[in-house]
């Protein structure tokens, strides 16, 4: 996991602790090498939802999908 406080929360470690088939790895906060979501996110917010004030979440969803069809 990343360092995201409510990623480490007591509810997070209790349930870790209790599944023996979960993993958990310690992620640096911002390692996009390693998760390669983060330079998709990364496109979007320069490309697709930079300087734009959405009408609502509608219309803020249609853009991003529009912008990963597009990747």
């Amino acid at each position: 996991w990343d360092n995201l406080n409510v990623h480490r929360s007591a509810d997070i470690r209790d349930y870790a602790a209790e599944h023996d088939w979960l993993t958990i790895v310690q992620l640096p906060s911002y390692s996009p090498d390693l998760n390669p979501v983060e330079g998709i996110c990364s496109l979007l917010r320069r490309a697709v939802t930079a300087n734009i004030v959405f009408a609502d979440r509608d219309h803020h969803v249609r853009a991003v999908r529009s912008g990963l069809r597009r990747i």
